[in-house]
């Protein structure tokens, strides 16, 4: 510790206003004008918040292109399912076509061989009715008993 000198009339130096005058602060704060190195630390402390800043844009711009990139893969794959699949559907309607005009040529065939059959029996009839019987019988009861 710092003895404090005497004057030559006996007095204590005023030493008690070191802290007062801001004498004794080893860490100068710089007060309302700080000193230049105060700026130039302020300057890279400044410095280093905008480095850091711009480094997080960089990496979330980087993310936001890859991520971008992916989903167009993605896209494309679904684009290519999605014609798979519309090709799918396209042979299956062409086949289910094709098995609904067989089934409906065999319905009509089916029909006209009924109608075929139908008109035979029809005029086998006619000519039994129109036959007139040698003994005198009516061409119905002929077709009862026959």
């Amino acid at each position: 510790m710092v003895v404090p000198e005497t004057t030559i009339f006996g007095r204590l130096a005023e030493w008690l206003n070191a802290a007062v005058l801001k004498t004794v602060d080893c860490n100068r704060s710089g007060g309302s004008n700080p000193s230049s190195s105060a700026k130039i630390l302020k300057n890279k402390t400044m410095e280093q918040i905008l480095a850091f800043i711009l480094g997080v844009s960089v990496v979330t711009f980087i993310w936001v292109v890859v991520i971008t990139f992916k989903t167009a893969s993605k896209v494309r794959e679904l684009e290519k399912g999605i014609l798979g699949t519309q090709d799918w559907i396209n042979q299956n309607d062409q086949l289910v076509n094709r098995r609904i005009d067989q089934e409906i040529d065999r319905v009509d065939q089916t029909h006209r061989g009924c109608i075929r059959y139908i008109d035979s029996r029809i005029n086998k009839l006619e000519v039994k009715i129109s036959e007139v019987d040698i003994d005198g019988c009516k061409p119905t009861k002929k077709i009862l008993k026959g």
